[in-house]
């Protein structure tokens, strides 16, 4: 699950690859200086197997055949923007996708192309029209909220299997545990924790994303923000009412267990390398993070505090 991970479905033998970076695991895939604020643009390519599909941060450009390998094609992706090394996304495999255009209320933003990913033997499952109507929303309200264009052009999301995590923020290109894909139904509360997650990882490309910490000591940064961004565009752009219940009685009382603990830590945490960062994606940084956020909101104003964050 660290690095570039490899999986082969069990049910009808398919292939299924996808990257993981977070925090300092781009260097298991190719050589790099992992700091996020050392930034840079990146330009991949993807050798595979025709029929597979493969995606990264960015669109394809153009496309290779090799004579000698036939069956085989060189993917070409367009340079990414400036960004941290741990962003960075490749996925490849016999994955079902499925599209769409986002079209915005507000004319002042582009058009943006939405798609897909999962296995194949997970395709029937992938509530699509629900999925695509959660990401519609969150880009209509967070661009609104921070005045400021989605900047990574296409918004895809890949339903992965054997994730270690939750989701990851790839700009383009974010990755989630397939468990969010609900194979045995669905309850209010499951629905509304994809919705929050799905808006968690959205205000990343703000957060985290397109500004984004000198060093994982301010990781509160990102995490915290989205964490309180993910529980706002829930309820406002979601239409889940409760969202802010259940972040009190869920991940508050979780951060709350957590400040208990003897491996407490203030929010802005004592980082001194990239392993001691591993174990700072805690309650801490997240849940109570966030707590202190709503509390800043109650105390200076909502239109203060949005206009600080932009």
């Amino acid at each position: 699950g660290e690095g570039l991970h490899r999986f082969i479905d069990p049910e009808d033998g398919r292939t299924y690859l996808y990257t993981q970076y977070e925090p300092s695991d781009c260097r298991r895939v190719f050589p790099a200086f992992e700091q996020p604020d050392l930034k840079a643009v990146f330009r991949f390519s993807i050798t595979a197997p025709e029929d597979w599909t493969v995606a990264s941060n960015t669109e394809i450009v153009s496309t290779h055949e090799d004579p000698a390998t036939p069956g085989v094609s060189k993917r070409v992706f367009a340079p990414t923007l400036r960004m941290s090394t741990y962003i960075t996304t490749l996925l490849a495999g016999q994955y079902h996708t499925v599209s769409a255009l986002h079209r915005p209320d507000n004319d002042r933003f582009e058009q943006t192309t939405m798609s897909l990913y999962c296995r194949a033997s997970m395709a029937v499952h992938m509530e699509s029209d629900a999925i695509f109507d959660l990401v519609s929303k969150g880009l209509d309200f967070f661009q609104e909220l921070f005045d400021y264009p989605y900047p990574w052009g296409k918004y895809d999301q890949a339903f992965v299997p054997e994730y270690n995590l939750g989701a990851m923020e790839n700009p383009g290109l974010v990755t989630f545990t397939e468990a969010y894909l609900f194979p045995g139904g669905s309850t209010l509360a499951q629905r509304e924790g994809r919705a929050n997650v799905i808006m968690h990882e959205m205000s990343h490309m703000w957060f985290g994303d397109l500004v984004t910490m000198r060093w994982w000591s301010d990781l509160w940064l990102k995490e915290s923000f989205a964490e309180f961004m993910g529980a706002l565009a829930a309820e406002r752009a979601c239409g889940f009412e409760e969202s802010w219940v259940t972040f009190a009685h869920r991940r508050k009382g979780w951060a709350y267990t957590q400040d208990l603990y003897s491996t407490t830590h203030p929010v802005v945490a004592d980082i001194t390398d990239v392993e001691a960062a591993k174990q700072n994606f805690d309650g801490i940084t997240y849940a109570k993070g966030a707590a202190v956020l709503k509390q800043l909101v109650a105390f200076v104003g909502f239109d203060r505090f949005v206009n600080a964050a932009r």
